[in-house]
């Protein structure tokens, strides 16, 4: 069993509210176009995963990087 008061000294104090919506439908915050493209290229398995295909995964980092490219 995890210990609920561990990190109750934080809930609600001093984190933001999330700001977006993931592919799952869950509450994410938003990054930069730049943060974005360097976590896809760190962590994008540029494949099928349970939310998204490879081909949206594409569309998203050439979007990502078309203000770069100019």
């Amino acid at each position: 069993m995890a210990n609920r008061s561990l990190f109750s000294s934080f809930r609600g104090q001093s984190v933001p509210p999330a700001n977006t919506v993931n592919d799952a439908g869950g509450l994410a915050y938003a990054l930069s176009d730049e943060a974005a493209l360097a976590q896809y290229s760190v962590t994008g398995c540029f494949n099928g995963t349970y939310y998204t295909d490879a081909g949206q995964q594409l569309d998203e980092i050439i979007r990502l990087a078309a203000p770069i490219h100019q």
